[in-house]
């Protein structure tokens, strides 16, 4: 009997390994016949216990992810799964798809939340993997940039190299990858070539430590920035794929902040209501704010078909032409607006970075629109949410009946299920300089920013908050969810700082 049932166990396995290929065989042909998909390097894949770092810069390569998993590793991946740990996108978690999907995976290769504020919760168990000589995979970075450019390194692939001394072993898209497919955009470009590149394994120690200092932390993570960086965009660096600013054709001979910081444009005529669903709204995603008259929620991308597509700030009447150019940043040259302006062609995150310039929420005036909720003593309202879901994760003692105004900012005893939240309902939020207020039926509740750890952003419009040690998800209809993640994090910043906690955020 017993040889019975260890035939069909061994049956079913297998039939379940031919599910997972064929797809990702699938995507593979389709992917070669659109982009040249090609793997370069899979001998560098060493023996023994590594660490694999896979950078996500664009939605392709985060869809694709499966796919360069098996073609560079099938065998741990299809033999021993126990000897596989990986970290997962909490975003990925939340969305009801995935969360299935992963839960069957999770089955046969243990996967961990890999958010703001969560992955320390799971490193031990990567430790744990590679001491047996298993393989841990992850993305150094934690998340994909709206811009292209490499994100800061987070803190657990270092950690996990200096305490176990394994190798590790880059995996890294071409940056072309980002122009094909960038986060802002709802469907992916045709034309371009992608080469994922399997580095060569490195180490950032001679020997494993039990002690390890934020300063050994920072060091290793420099030899990893290095490496990654090297292969996705060659010797030329990030600088290169950027390319120089012009006027009008010409080199710029002052910097950019400056030029535009003289031109001194100012809002000058009433932003319209813009019904456009935020995941439809291309480089509104991304540019919240105007990068030149600093006006929010102005930016309009008009994606004509056949058209050259163009951004317009309705606050300024400012015009960019956007262009893309293969295996480089995207370019928006200004071509409407000040005189002074006119002609100025930069890199698409180079304008990111003017809009960025010199934000402080806490140096805004106040807004109207708290309604009924009691301000206290200089408190100012600085964005209103008419429509938002609160959800605790699970398990929680955070109802509609919990006593006070104040939720919850501990996790009482339970099985933690990763990306399972209980929803409360549909209300309201006023964010403030001092805490942000989740109004329902009567009821306020308020998340001081002193006592915020963690602010991450998952997907468009849906933010993540570490209250505490409680997380809650907070999904704002209508809403730019980085505009919110932006004046969140760096009002959770000031907040945290009197109180001496290191306050972790998805980058903005």
């Amino acid at each position: 009997m017993k040889r019975v049932v260890d035939a069909l166990k061994s049956v079913a396995i297998n039939i379940v390994k031919v599910i997972f290929v064929l797809p990702l065989m699938l995507f593979g042909l389709v992917s070669r016949l659109l982009w040249h998909f090609r793997v370069e390097g899979k001998d560098n894949i060493p023996e023994g216990n590594y660490i694999v770092l896979f950078p996500e810069i664009s939605v392709l390569s985060n869809l694709a992810a499966n796919w360069a998993y098996w073609q560079t590793l099938r065998g741990p991946l299809l033999n021993t799964p126990e000897m596989v740990q990986g970290y997962a996108q909490e975003a990925l978690w939340s969305i009801p798809y995935f969360r299935f999907m992963m839960r069957w995976v999770a089955d046969n290769h243990p996967l961990e939340p890999h958010a703001a504020g969560n992955l320390a919760l799971g490193l031990i168990d990567g430790y744990r993997v590679l001491l047996k000589g298993g393989l841990v995979t992850m993305n150094p970075e934690g998340d994909m940039p709206f811009d292209g450019r490499p994100l800061p390194l987070g803190k657990a692939a270092a950690w996990l190299a200096l305490r176990t001394g394994a190798s590790l072993v880059p995996l890294v898209w071409s940056v072309d990858v980002y122009d094909i497919w960038p986060k802002w955009q709802l469907r992916p470009n045709l034309g371009g070539r992608v080469t994922l590149t399997v580095g060569e394994p490195f180490t950032v120690c001679d020997v494993p430590s039990d002690a390890i200092s934020d300063k050994d932390i920072a060091a290793a993570n420099v030899i990893i920035r290095e490496q990654l960086d090297l292969i996705a965009y060659g010797e030329g660096g990030v600088a290169g794929w950027q390319g120089a600013p012009t006027l009008r054709g010409q080199p710029l001979v002052t910097t950019p902040h400056r030029l535009i910081a003289d031109a001194g444009v100012r809002p000058h005529a009433v932003v319209p209501v813009d019904d456009v669903p935020i995941w439809r709204s291309g480089l509104k995603t991304v540019f919240w704010r105007c990068p030149v008259c600093h006006a929010d929620d102005a930016i309009r991308h008009n994606k004509r078909p056949s058209r050259a597509q163009t951004m317009t700030c309705c606050a300024c009447g400012t015009r960019w032409a956007l262009r893309r150019v293969k295996g480089k940043d995207f370019r928006l040259e200004l071509t409407h607006g000040h005189p002074d302006l006119v002609g100025l062609d930069m890199a698409l995150s180079m304008w990111y970075d003017e809009m960025k310039r010199a934000f402080d929420p806490r140096d805004l005036p106040g807004m109207a629109g708290a309604g009924s909720v009691d301000l206290l003593n200089g408190e100012k309202v600085l964005l209103v949410a008419s429509e938002a879901t609160l959800a605790p994760l699970a398990p929680s003692e955070f109802t509609l009946d919990w006593p006070g105004d104040e939720p919850p900012t501990r996790q009482p005893p339970g099985q933690r299920v990763a990306g399972v939240f209980d929803i409360i309902g549909d209300g309201r939020v006023v964010l403030t300089d001092q805490r942000f207020i989740w109004k329902l039926d009567g009821k306020a509740y308020s998340f001081y920013w002193s006592k915020v750890t963690a602010v991450s952003l998952w997907m468009a419009n849906v933010i993540g908050v570490r209250y505490g040690v409680a997380m809650y998800r907070l999904t704002l209809k209508g809403e730019n969810g980085l505009k919110w993640l932006t004046y969140g994090g760096e009002l959770a910043r000031a907040g945290g700082a009197p109180e001496g906690h290191e306050v972790t955020s998805s980058y903005y």
